[in-house]
């Protein structure tokens, strides 16, 4: 079977299958991202991103092969930082922490694993690293009292 890569990002062009990466799936190109089941509502600009990141994962994405994915042919301000910002703004308001990291001077990343969740409990204050912290504010404020 032959296979035709990206040569930015190793990207099967041919051949997309649906992806999942933690909580995240998404279909296809120009498919609803949905988080825990629920769809986050992508501009067809916003899924592409979130696509090619998918796509991608565990790397990086430059931010030129976005652009082309885009289908801009020059630069275009910062039309990437704009997505990825209202990417990761929807994945807040879904619950979720956003999974999109910028890779200094590289471009951006899809993150996933255990620290989602943990920045999820302490954004919302619940789950066992609430408990943690408590016990830790409680033994400081005890020693602040006793000094």
């Amino acid at each position: 079977m032959h296979q035709a890569l990206c040569p930015h990002c190793g990207m099967d062009i041919e051949l997309d299958k649906p992806l999942r990466i933690d909580d995240f799936s998404m279909v296809g190109p120009g498919y609803p991202l949905t988080y825990r089941g629920a769809d986050l509502r992508l501009t067809p600009g916003e899924a592409t991103v979130a696509w090619a990141l998918m796509k991608a994962y565990p790397n990086h994405v430059s931010r030129w092969t976005l652009l082309e994915r885009l289908g801009a042919e020059e630069a275009t301000g910062n039309l990437v930082q704009v997505l990825v910002c209202r990417i990761r703004k929807k994945m807040s308001q879904a619950g979720a922490a956003p999974s999109i990291e910028t890779v200094s001077r590289r471009g951006y990343r899809w993150i996933a694993g255990g620290g989602h969740e943990l920045a999820r409990q302490i954004a919302q204050g619940d789950g066992p690293i609430s408990e943690i912290l408590a016990q830790l504010y409680s033994i400081d404020g005890r020693a602040a009292d006793h000094a």
